[in-house]
């Protein structure tokens, strides 16, 4: 029997623990264990234990608990979670089910077997578990919060979103479930919805580093760059140089053409991480810059400059209003005034370009129509740059890669901020094809390591995506190991969700090798839809153009046999595709 100062005793170490205080918890219930022998003294002093990642000390505590009462249920669920918490998963499994199966309607058992569950990432059980929770105690916040966790990993956001809704409605002050709210809501588009709850969790926590992130992500997508840029620079004054807040800082500056900063701060996130893709990417994008490069075999693609030209007369009608995005030298623009449109915006972020559009424009005697703004689109709103939403969009921002120059992130932005809800695009879609290829000469130079002895590895400081290759495949020898295939295809109307490189949207294809040997990359091209009739292809078999087509190199070579079934991953981040090659 436990007497009345042991019972104070007790709560005294309670309340410790529920406050966190830890160690004082600790020493307070091995005090209480050298007098009295109680279940619920093991269990507490194991919780704490494993709390403080004195995971050893615990599993000590449950054995001894386990050998005085065996038959206890909460402390064969303490140990559950004890070997859950040490990666014994099925060992875990097997003692929470046992528990809920002498105990199916207690809620509290039931939610810790749901939670090992999704640990093991055994996400069906787990849904369903947490499902049961919700069943017998519908005010569980805790089952609302992991259900939604877990919908959200799934995909499912509109559950997701609804889950975490009910979380707030139950207990309003679960903040987290504000924050997780907020993610979902920026994965569906809705950056300004999400800003509503980061603040709400920023108003609790104001020195959280990641709500702060949270925030500058959701403003930046729109195209507020400058509020951004505030919560970046206060995520970093609070945790100090880290990685993902330096590249967030920096993409900042890159978008607001501070390439001097840009750089600054990726090479602090380099100096944490010299592995960090994006940082790497991104400087060595900003590296080789050259507007001559890419812009003047642009403009004497006379098939490229014929097939939008059509398609903007197909398109265009008296009265509209056009956004040229990415203007350039202000052809697009000039094509769209002279197809009837009462009013183009074009805007062009690289100044040197956009003062040369404007004196393109007052040459032609365009400038009543036509209006250049040198601002990036994602910075333009409704209101200052556009006096109304545009009905049409034109724009060509296309690598030989498709991705490369930014057009998903900037078509959803336009489409949710800048455009009429059936504004008319052009491009308005794109398949990607591809076959799988053997090509030793670009093998030999993607990285450059060693030649005639010397090693010229420094120089590929100057190669903007080592294992990304720009070419024309009829004028390069190579071997293809596949027939062509779709590889994917996107509608601009309705862009896929945001995606980095670190998590890339993933699909897979089954694709049969037709030769065996040595296999080293992916050559792909696109089929850009302008609209309904008119299309460019940039394919090796069609009409040359002036993007030409893309050579994306694996990691590591890989021997093929003729007939071998492979699957092929399909990595899409916002501007790059990316590939992996399985086995079938």
């Amino acid at each position: 029997m436990m007497s009345v100062t042991h019972r104070e005793r007790l709560q005294h170490a309670i309340q410790c623990h529920q406050q966190g205080q830890l160690i004082e918890a600790i020493g307070l219930y091995q005090h209480l264990a050298d007098e009295i022998s109680t279940p619920e003294l093991y269990n507490n002093l194991a919780s704490a234990q494993m709390a403080a990642g004195m995971h050893q000390d615990a599993a000590t505590t449950l054995n001894q608990g386990r050998a005085d009462y065996p038959d206890h249920l909460e402390l064969k669920l303490t140990l559950a979670l004890h070997r859950a918490g040490s990666g014994r998963y099925l060992d875990a499994i097997a003692l929470a089910e046992e528990v809920c199966i002498q105990q199916p309607d207690r809620p509290e058992f039931v939610v810790n077997l749901a939670n090992i569950y999704y640990q093991a990432q055994q996400l069906e059980q787990a849904e369903a578990t947490y499902r049961k929770v919700i069943l017998l105690d519908p005010n569980s916040s805790m089952a609302h919060f992991n259900l939604g966790t877990l919908l959200h990993q799934k995909g499912a956001l509109i559950q997701a979103q609804h889950a975490f809704d009910t979380v707030l409605t139950i207990a309003p002050e679960f903040y987290q479930a504000s924050l997780h709210l907020g993610q979902v809501l920026a994965t569906q588009g809705r950056y300004k919805d999400a800003v509503t709850q980061y603040q709400r969790v920023l108003a609790r926590e104001p020195e959280n580093p990641t709500v702060h992130n949270a925030i500058g992500m959701a403003f930046h997508v729109q195209g507020m760059v400058e509020q951004a840029q505030q919560h970046y620079h206060q995520a970093l004054l609070i945790t100090g140089d880290e990685e993902e807040g330096l590249v967030l800082l920096a993409n900042s500056y890159r978008d607001l053409n501070d390439h001097t900063n840009a750089e600054h701060y990726y090479q602090r996130a380099l100096q944490i991480n010299p592995n960090n893709e994006i940082a790497q990417e991104n400087l060595r994008a900003l590296s080789t810059t050259k507007i001559a490069a890419w812009h003047l075999p642009m403009l004497a693609d006379q098939i490229r400059n014929d097939a939008f030209q059509q398609a903007i007369q197909n398109q265009v009608k008296a009265g509209d209003h056009v956004l040229d995005i990415g203007t350039g030298s202000g052809l697009l623009a000039m094509m769209a005034a002279k197809a009837g449109a009462k009013q183009v915006t074009a805007c062009e972020m690289i100044p040197e370009l956009a003062e040369v559009a404007t004196k393109v424009i007052e040459d032609n005697q365009l400038s009543n129509k036509i209006t250049v703004v040198n601002q990036k689109s994602t910075q333009l709103s409704v209101g200052s740059a556009l006096n109304q939403p545009a009905n049409v969009l034109i724009s060509e921002i296309l690598d030989a890669g498709l991705l490369g120059e930014g057009v998903l992130p900037t078509f959803r932005h336009a489409r949710a901020n800048l455009l009429t809800d059936d504004a008319i695009l052009i491009p308005q879609g794109a398949q990607v094809h591809a076959y799988l290829i053997q090509c030793e000469s670009i093998k030999q130079l993607h990285p450059i390591t060693e030649i005639s002895g010397f090693d010229l590895s420094a120089f590929n400081q100057f190669n903007p995506r080592q294992n990304c290759i720009t070419l024309t495949l009829t004028n390069t020898p190579h071997q293809k190991f596949t027939a062509p295939f779709l590889a994917c295809e996107f509608d601009f109307r309705a862009p896929p969700p945001p995606a980095s490189l670190t998590h890339p949207n993933r699909t897979e294809i089954a694709i049969t090798a037709t030769h065996s040997g040595e296999l080293h990359g992916i050559a792909f091209w696109f089929d850009l839809q302008l609209d309904d009739e008119i299309s460019l292809n940039s394919g090796p078999e069609a009409a040359p153009l002036h993007w030409g087509q893309t050579v994306y190199l694996f990691e590591q070579n890989r021997h093929v046999q003729q007939g071998e079934s492979l699957r092929l991953a399909v990595l899409q981040s916002d501007t790059q595709l990316r590939f992996e090659v399985m086995d079938g």
